[in-house]
């Protein structure tokens, strides 16, 4: 039987190891929300070492099935690409009280750089309560 995770990893063209399935299904049942490298480790109750782990998430970047997100003093965390160009430089939420990441849905306008600069990537990060920390 052909589950969703593993036609995407077939679609992804790289091999179907049980890390990657397992990673892959973390982030299809949490789509919108980022996880650090340690909070993807954690789901994963210690089956895999950290350097498969971090080899399996370097491999989903670079096949864009997951986006690096830079958060406070540059911890880095990765989310569930949406596959829509035009949504390449969306902001992210992070919650003050629970720590969690969201992306946000609307593209980042252009501030405009000066004149001889080229944008390469705009990075915004917004900081509040989530919904679920500020009724609780």
């Amino acid at each position: 039987m052909v589950t969703k995770r593993n036609k995407i990893i077939a679609d992804l063209e790289i091999h179907q190891t049980s890390c990657r399935k397992e990673i892959v299904k973390i982030f299809m049942d949490h789509s919108g929300i980022a996880f650090s490298e340690g909070e993807i480790r954690d789901q994963l109750r210690g089956e895999f070492d950290r350097t498969t782990v971090y080899r399996t998430i370097k491999i989903l970047i670079k096949k864009n099935f997951i986006h690096q997100v830079i958060c406070d003093q540059g911890v880095l965390k990765y989310a569930l690409s949406t596959h829509d160009k035009t949504l390449d430089d969306h902001a992210h939420f992070q919650c003050t009280d629970c720590g969690k990441v969201f992306c946000l849905t609307g593209k980042i306008e252009n501030v405009g750089a000066p004149p001889g600069y080229v944008v390469q990537q705009q990075i915004l990060l917004i900081k509040g309560s989530c919904k679920k920390c500020r009724y609780s």
